[in-house]
């Protein structure tokens, strides 16, 4: 499978067909034991999951995974200064943090602790830490279940 930049693809089928098993060979939370997984020319088989990230690739999960015991925002700001390169200086990374709590409308949540979001909010911070890591290439795993 090939994806143009700019491009978005639905991967579709039944539960158990491989969807999220593919996200996590792609994400290297798996590793293939076939074939080959290439992002912008270069191969992934080998990489770490923090490797693929700076790379530019995140994902969410099926099963949210919240930084329970930190704020909202706490959990955007260590997304943003993993993985954007662009953003270092720390009132930048602040900024940007906020930026994306308000665009996914976490905003008023940002000093609250994680783990006591409701399921709908942390999915909405599963996104929101995927996006803040600055991704050319965002996977989306049942951003909508539960």
């Amino acid at each position: 499978m090939t994806v143009i930049p700019g491009e978005i693809v639905g991967v579709m089928g039944a539960n158990g067909a491989g969807k999220t098993t593919l996200f996590s060979l792609i994400a290297g939370h798996d590793k293939p034991t076939a074939g080959e997984i290439k992002f912008d020319g270069h191969h992934l088989k080998g990489r770490s999951p923090d490797q693929i990230c700076r790379m530019g690739i995140a994902r969410t999960f099926q099963i949210v995974r919240p930084l329970r015991g930190l704020s909202v925002l706490d959990n955007i700001t260590i997304a943003v200064r993993f993985g954007d390169s662009r953003t270092t200086r720390e009132p930048e990374i602040i900024k940007r943090s906020h930026e994306i709590l308000e665009n996914l409308e976490l905003e008023d949540r940002a000093p609250q602790s994680a783990g006591t979001l409701t399921l709908s909010d942390q999915k909405r911070l599963e996104v929101a830490r995927a996006v803040a890591t600055g991704p050319r290439l965002l996977l989306l795993d049942e951003v909508m279940a539960g």
